[in-house]
């Protein structure tokens, strides 16, 4: 499992992903951990690697952080960060958003 957050990602939108894409869509605030729960139950159910784009800002310490992918920081704003990763998983074969 490798684990896309805000702000810091692999540039991996203009050539196909080569591992299967998730993005979790849903409440951020107020609607608990359930991304972290979400990547772990992928974790388990998955016979391969892949990638889960968060659109949370974990600070370090999370239970989830040995799994954030190291890459490119971005200027983007969040909510163009969101719509590429949106896109891509809506594209990417095998590849889901999940609400």
């Amino acid at each position: 499992m490798r684990i896309l957050l805000p702000k810091i990602s692999p540039n991996i939108t203009r050539d196909p992903v080569p591992l299967p894409l998730f993005f979790l869509a849903g409440p951020v605030r107020g609607g608990g951990d359930w991304q972290a729960d979400m990547c772990f139950i992928l974790e388990r159910l998955m016979p391969t690697d892949f990638y889960v784009s968060v659109p949370n800002r974990w600070k370090p310490g999370h239970p989830t952080e040995k799994y954030w992918t190291e890459g490119v920081t971005s200027s983007d704003r969040q909510l163009n960060w969101e719509r590429k990763f949106l896109e891509v998983a809506a594209l990417q074969r095998p590849g889901c958003i999940i609400f």
